[in-house]
């Protein structure tokens, strides 16, 4: 068996070579930018003590004020036990508050602090930064029109959790 290591270097030789069969898997492709994002995306956050995840959910509570749980796990496409586990390390941390839905006795609406507010933006500076650095290859009207095309290619189609 090929280490880890070994297939991750010849993936990155497969895919930088012109005749690369690779180059045309749609799946492949989409699975190595989200590979490289990650690389460059995640240092970046390690430094302010936060990943991806958790600041998904401060950007959507932030941005949209306060949201039921439930609509935060479509939002974001998780399972309930994860964002379950998200919401409380948030909470410990004093970024998010839960309080009761006035409407709905049995929910609870996710509110971000002032903390969290204070949090977000710094993090987000660092991930705007990494971002960035992403897509360094593509000019200012490249980089627009890809986050426009996936917008479209991932507008309106059931939301699906990962298998892991």
């Amino acid at each position: 068996m090929v280490p880890a290591t070994d297939r991750r270097q010849l993936a990155v030789d497969l895919v930088a070579a012109d005749e690369s069969p690779l180059r045309s898997l749609l799946g492949f492709l989409l699975k190595r930018a989200h590979n490289d994002h990650q690389a460059i995306q995640a240092p970046a956050l390690e430094s302010h003590e936060i990943d991806g995840r958790f600041l998904a959910v401060l950007t959507v509570v932030s941005e949209l004020g306060p949201a039921p749980q439930q609509r935060l796990v479509g939002l974001l496409n998780v399972d309930r036990t994860t964002m379950v586990a998200l919401v409380d390390k948030l909470e410990q941390e004093g970024l998010v508050s839960r309080n009761p839905d006035p409407h709905d006795g049995r929910a609870h609406l996710i509110s971000i602090t002032r903390r969290g507010k204070q949090i977000r933006r710094r993090v987000q500076v660092a991930a705007d930064d990494a971002e960035r650095e992403f897509l360094q290859n593509l000019s200012e009207a490249e980089r627009q029109q890809f986050l426009s095309l996936l917008q479209k290619l991932t507008a309106d189609r059931p939301q699906t959790h990962p298998s892991r």
